[in-house]
């Protein structure tokens, strides 16, 4: 149940990670990406939720399963220092998945602007954009908690020795962020999912209730808004 419960944790930085460089793919391969294969995501997927469950068996290996805890970070004196490496090294891919996300979207409001003669690159320009400011709220929640929590966890845990066992555990289930980062993720990503929804059905209700317009304006039309 520990190791389940950390690699969903850990998984939130790897898959985030992941949805990054499967978009890094598809500004790289921009013109010829919407006619690819699934492999490459079947792939990324796969590895992303591997790569959790590898980061939580290592941080939790020397975890004494037959010690009785009252909170559930499997930070002991015995997993200290390997819980510290993994998350230096969530920590450290977090920053690289912040970098990353700047930069492809630049590179991609870069394409939507200027003239092209491929349309497809445009087209799929403009769908990266779209998917990444839907991450957006998610990256930047998680990026906020993540740090936080790897802070507070060393501190407490500094302090362990001058406020004692008892208030330790006190402090330490107060500030224990997974539980609400648990809590309001899914919130943020159901007002995401509703906005998005919410968006598209004005879109549908716009176009519908526009002046008729013959087939040969709205095929030119839609050209025109692609470049």
């Amino acid at each position: 149940m520990r190791l389940t419960t950390s690699a969903c944790y850990i998984g939130h930085t790897t898959v985030f990670f992941g949805l990054l460089l499967e978009r890094c793919l598809a500004t790289r391969y921009m013109a010829t990406y919407e006619r690819s294969s699934h492999r490459a995501g079947y792939t990324i997927a796969c590895c992303s939720v591997l790569s959790a469950f590898l980061l939580s068996w290592f941080k939790i290996r020397l975890f004494n399963m037959g010690q009785r805890t009252v909170y559930c970070s499997s930070v002991t004196a015995e997993t200290y220092t390997d819980v510290l490496i993994t998350h230096s090294l969530l920590l450290m891919l977090l920053t690289i998945t912040v970098i990353i996300f700047g930069f492809i979207f630049l590179q991609n409001r870069r394409v939507t602007k200027r003239v092209a003669r491929n349309v497809s690159e445009k087209y799929q320009a403009t769908e990266n954009i779209r998917a990444l400011r839907m991450l957006a709220p998610l990256l930047i929640f998680h990026f906020i908690c993540y740090p936080l929590y790897f802070t507070v966890s060393i501190i407490t845990q500094s302090i362990r020795h001058l406020v004692g066992t008892l208030y330790f555990r006190v402090i330490f289930s107060a500030v224990y962020c997974p539980s609400y980062y648990c809590v309001l993720s899914p919130l943020i990503l159901l007002y995401i999912i509703r906005k998005k929804a919410s968006t598209n059905e004005k879109t549908i209700f716009t176009v519908t209730t526009g002046k008729p317009q013959r087939e040969e304006d709205i095929y030119f039309q839609n050209y025109r808004t692609m470049w």
